[in-house]
């Protein structure tokens, strides 16, 4: 649910290694889903562990940014 602007993103991480034969420099591409505007106060997150590192964690507390996992069932 979105209560306005700057509420919520989405974001997920995009295994790009069968295309390496076309682009040999990206591995992974971070995908990011803006909800409705360019700032975020919230980011939604699915259970894979890549969200969880020292650096994305910073990220989120140097720019005040909660996040929370996003389950699809």
């Amino acid at each position: 649910m979105v209560f306005g602007m700057h509420d919520l993103y989405h974001t997920d991480l995009v295994i790009m290694i069968p295309y390496t034969h076309v682009d040999k420099q990206f591995k992974y591409m971070q995908a990011v889903i803006h909800y409705y505007s360019k700032l975020t106060k919230n980011l939604q997150i699915d259970l894979g562990y890549e969200s969880y590192n020292p650096e994305f964690q910073h990220l989120m507390k140097k720019h005040k940014i909660k996040y929370f996992q996003h389950i699809v069932v």
